[in-house]
């Protein structure tokens, strides 16, 4: 292959054009901003139910608040905030009469030890997804079950619970929790949540898995009530604590 050689033609660049005598440069136009006007792209993210699935199943934190963002009023990637969304969510707590004793929330995740609930108010918001036929199966499908999948895919292996809980699990420093339904050797779904709050909450877990069991196989239906266990914290809050793991349970049937 021959080399090629160098060019001995340079074509001229074009003429300047001088400006008259005493007039400016005009300032040259910077890019439309995307907000406000006419998207340049859009990307829709999936449907809702896949979604809630992906932050139950895997204990997505980051999503979990994400989607706490998203039910603020007018919401908007850049104007939305924490506390328009916490604002919103009290609205529909007060309008499903839990306002009293709801939950306190901070990002959406729980992974805050601000954020506080009181496992009663969990099982009634249980028992209110639970009896929403527009919630029910896609927040039942959302749930690890247990021995199988998501979380709780190695718990509970080879008991009674496996393949008949569906709970999403809470770990924070000090704190464990289970909140969910359990399918009763009745057939019947019952709504449960427990919270342990200790330095030693991590000891407390076999404990919490046994509790689940018993459910499963000895609870009769009854009215909405709270099982207390040896050392249970009076309010069954989220709170830090010294010595034996203190314990709160609560568990309903649906209607």
């Amino acid at each position: 292959m021959g080399r090629l050689g160098r060019a001995t033609h340079r074509p001229r660049d074009p003429p300047r054009r001088r400006r008259p005598h005493g007039a400016r440069r005009a300032a040259r136009p910077h890019p439309a901003s995307p907000y406000p006007g006419k998207p340049w792209a859009t990307l829709e993210s999936a449907p809702l139910p896949e979604l809630v699935r992906a932050i139950n199943k895997d204990s997505n934190n980051l999503m979990a608040r994400n989607l706490l963002l998203s039910i603020a009023p007018g919401f908007s990637p850049t104007t939305s905030t924490l506390q328009l969304a916490r604002q919103r969510m009290g609205q529909w707590l007060k309008k499903h009469g839990l306002a009293q004793d709801a939950p306190h929330i901070d990002n959406g995740s729980g992974l805050a030890h601000t954020e506080r609930g009181n496992v009663l108010t969990m099982v009634q918001l249980l028992q209110a997804a639970w009896n929403d036929a527009k919630v029910q199966k896609v927040f039942l499908a959302s749930l690890p079950v247990a021995g199988a999948d998501g979380t709780l895919s190695h718990r509970f292996k080879g008991s009674p619970a496996q393949r008949n809980a569906f709970l999403k699990t809470g770990t924070l420093t000090g704190v464990r929790s289970l909140a969910g339904y359990v399918r009763g050797k009745s057939g019947r779904m019952i709504a449960v949540a427990i919270v342990v709050n200790s330095e030693r909450a991590t000891a407390a877990v076999p404990a919490m898995d046994r509790f689940i069991e018993w459910v499963q196989k000895w609870m009769t239906p009854e009215p909405l009530t709270r099982l207390p266990l040896k050392g249970d914290a009076p309010t069954g809050r989220r709170r830090s604590g010294h010595g034996c793991p203190r314990m709160a349970c609560s568990a309903a049937f649906g209607h």
